[in-house]
């Protein structure tokens, strides 16, 4: 059994190498298909108890609406979950419940994605594969709503905070933990996507926009390494689930009555499908609600 894992990731010990250079006369593309609709058959979708047993899931944003009910899904289908989040308290309320629920004992890692480097990440991954010896499933759920105002008027700090969270921070965590979800083989990435090209999204609608791109990206250069099936040894997707209740989207809606908007634990099961990867050959793909 491990210990409470804390792991406050605020100076770092290992340095990513500089990027190899892309060899001279190839081209690379990048696959920007057409969204999937979410069938019912994936909303309804669970893990079976005891289907994740041994098997290791990290998922950013632990403590929000949807990072804490992915959290419990995954720990009663047998998955050691470790929490990823900026706030303390919050990491141990979560990990209370699902030892108490008789999970199997969690990690906890407090960071702050507005405070992070690669390098800090790269040593976050490292801490992982030291200690769980594996990664099945990256869950990006961290996001923040930055400012919502004219662009005009929009502070340049919250800006950049706003892409340091929803973008860097998950590109970032992703590339560091890229090897260790190949090794693992039959792995996920699974970034969670926002469509807020609008008036006064600001940053949150531009960095969104972003990771769509990086998700994109990131499947196209990866989905061609495969496993003795010939299928991705990891699966990265997207999706956007459409409106839930949670604390950022009170804050962005604040006048919308509760009933309105479906509890986060509502729209799980497509995040379980895409995770369990029920189709091993989805890769590169934005799975989103008919009306998100």
């Amino acid at each position: 059994m491990i210990d409470r894992l804390i792991v406050t990731t605020l100076a770092a010990h290992h340095k990513i190498g500089p990027n190899s250079p892309l060899p001279l006369g190839i081209s690379y593309t990048v696959s920007m298909t057409s969204p999937s609709h979410i069938t019912e058959h994936q909303r309804q979708y669970q893990l079976a108890p005891g289907s994740w047993d041994e098997r290791v899931v990290l998922i950013t944003g632990a403590t929000g609406g949807l990072g804490s009910v992915l959290s419990h899904a995954f720990a009663k289908a047998g998955a050691t979950v470790v929490l990823m989040g900026r706030h303390r308290k919050r990491l141990e309320a979560i990990y209370d419940e699902l030892v108490a629920a008789g999970a199997k004992e969690p990690a906890m890692i407090e960071q702050d994605f507005t405070e992070t480097t690669p390098e800090i990440l790269q040593n976050t991954a490292d801490i992982v594969e030291q200690t769980f010896s594996r990664l099945d499933a990256l869950v990006h759920t961290a996001a923040t709503l930055g400012e919502l105002t004219p662009l005009q008027v929009t502070d340049d700090s919250s800006w950049r905070k706003t892409f340091d969270v929803n973008l860097h921070a998950a590109r970032d965590l992703t590339m560091a933990c890229l090897p260790l979800l190949s090794k693992t083989g039959n792995a996920s990435v699974l970034f969670t996507l926002d469509d807020k090209p609008g008036a006064y999204w600001g940053g949150y609608g531009v960095s969104k926009a972003a990771l769509k791109t990086l998700m994109h990206v990131f499947a196209d250069e990866n989905d061609n390494v495969l496993d003795e099936n010939n299928v991705p040894k990891v699966a990265i997707n997207g999706i956007q689930p459409g409106p839930m209740r949670t604390r950022l989207r009170r804050r962005a809606f604040s006048g919308e009555l509760e009933h309105e908007t479906p509890l986060a634990i509502e729209q799980l099961g497509t995040f379980l499908y895409l995770l369990d990867r029920v189709d091993k050959t989805a890769c590169g793909q934005c799975w989103q609600e008919t009306n998100p």
